[in-house]
Order: C-alpha cells, then sequence, then structure tokens
C-alpha cells in the first residue's frame, strides 16, 4: 500500500514479486512454500489465489506487470497533479 496525495493505493504482493524477480508463477510459488508445512492448505491456496491475481488482468510476465503497474500509477499521479493544478487555479482566479 502507498498513498499518493490522500489516496491509497494497494498494489498485490505478488505484482511486487513479479516486478523484483524474472522467475516464473511456479518459481514464485516454490519460494513462497519453501519451508511451509506442507499441509498447510489455507496458506497454499492464499498464494494460488494471489498468483492467478495478476493472470485474470492479462498479466503473465515480468515485463507486462512492471508496464501495467507504472502506467497505472503514472495515470493516477498526473490525474492527481492536474486536480490539484486546477483547485490552485480556482482559489487564486474565482
Amino acid at each position: 500500500m502507498f498513498n499518493l496525495g490522500k489516496e491509497l493505493f494497494f498494489v498485490p504482493v505478488v505484482c511486487i514479486l513479479k516486478c523484483l524477480t524474472e522467475r516464473s508463477d511456479a518459481g514464485i510459488y516454490e519460494a513462497l512454500m519453501a519451508g511451509t508445512d506442507p499441509k498447510d492448505h489455507y496458506y497454499r491456496g492464499c498464494v494460488k489465489n494471489m498468483l492467478t491475481e495478476p493472470q485474470e488482468e492479462g498479466l503473465f510476465s515480468s515485463k507486462q506487470v512492471k508496464d501495467d503497474m507504472f502506467s497505472n500509477t503514472l495515470r493516477h499521479f498526473l490525474t492527481f497533479l492536474f486536480v490539484s493544478d486546477e483547485r490552485i487555479h480556482r482559489t487564486q482566479f474565482p
């Protein structure tokens, strides 16, 4: 989660992992499962669900995730700047 202006943005953990590594989803899954109890079906299910979220958005590779996160963040940032700029102009020039 990060804050831009007064808005909170949530970034899925798997998207961050995909940006930081070139591993496949299977590789990320294996790394997250290392050292866990094989009978912990809840944790395994949560990780599987997190790994499918980017795929449902059509994001399969590290590059696709990076491009999507950057474009969305940039779009929100520019919108924030534009709205803030408009508010400043309205208050200065009624």
